[in-house]
């Protein structure tokens, strides 16, 4: 099974928001600038929020690192990823 950005929402709700993994800045879409902020947060640049923080982390491994840029970059151009399933290592 493939996935795209649109399919990434959590059905969990924290402090009454949903997080979409990839939607880094909550604006609704998985675009450039979520890229933009991963890579600020990476070289602590700035702190991210619980939520920004759990939506960074695109295989879902309780850790991010260049592997959720990859697969956010994928998601931006469109690529198709595994499920997360098959990205945990």
């Amino acid at each position: 099974q493939t996935i795209f950005a649109e399919d990434l929402i959590e059905p969990t709700n924290i402090n009454s928001s949903s997080l979409k993994l990839g939607d880094i800045d909550g604006n609704g879409t998985v675009d450039n600038l979520d890229l933009v902020l991963m890579s600020q947060f990476l070289i602590k640049e700035i702190e991210p929020t619980y939520e920004e923080e759990k939506n960074m982390d695109i295989n879902i491994n309780d850790v991010i690192d260049i592997s959720d840029i990859v697969l956010l970059k994928r998601l931006i151009m469109g690529d198709e990823i595994e499920t997360f399933d098959n990205l945990k290592a």
